[in-house]
């Protein structure tokens, strides 16, 4: 996909260990926080070997859990990582990854970047399914809403009356892609 502005993988882990906490603390997480942001700090480290292959492209080419053992044996081998987390830690992480892409696609699109817009749409819809299996999600989908609008309008929540009108469309649309992954 192109970008205006790219991003370097050190980028990308460090936003998604800080949305991790984000996330831990909106939900009020009463397990191991260092567990997960150590999760959210390695969890591309098989991208070393592997590449960045985008999980739809993941899911296409690999039958069920067939990926995540790959990924898994990468990390013991060539990092001597334990792999075994929690089901929570995975779910926090998966959260945070999938916010800190759907932020930066809205930041692409804030400068000008329609050719993101379909592939927004889609992680929305996936990191709205991701929030709803965390505990205590319900909460966190106001704020996310509002960090998405803040990122696409580059207001840091000051808008005028002009800019709120126009952040409709961008509900609408997202809306119309939940909505065609429920029927």
């Amino acid at each position: 996909m192109r970008l205006n502005r790219q991003q370097s993988v050190l980028e990308h882990t460090a936003l998604v260990a800080m949305y991790a906490m984000d996330v831990m603390e909106a939900i009020k997480y009463k397990g191991d926080w260092l567990e997960v942001v150590d999760l959210a700090l390695k969890h591309d480290l098989p991208e070393v070997e592997s590449g960045d292959l985008p999980s739809p492209v993941k899911r296409v080419i690999s039958t069920p859990g067939k990926m995540q053992e790959y990924e898994d044996d990468i990390m013991k081998r060539r990092f001597g990582t334990p792999t075994e987390y929690t089901d929570a830690a995975h779910d926090i992480v998966k959260v945070a990854d999938l916010l800190e892409a759907v932020l930066k696609l809205a930041e692409e699109y804030s400068t000008g970047n329609r050719s993101v817009f379909g592939v927004l749409c889609g992680l929305t819809a996936y990191l709205n399914d991701a929030v709803t299996k965390l505990e205590g999600g319900q909460f966190l989908w106001d704020d996310i809403h509002r960090a998405i609008d803040d990122e696409l309008f580059g207001q840091d929540g000051i808008r005028t009356p002009r800019e709120e009108e126009s952040s409709f469309f961008w509900k609408e649309a997202l809306q119309r892609e939940e909505d065609s992954h429920t029927d």
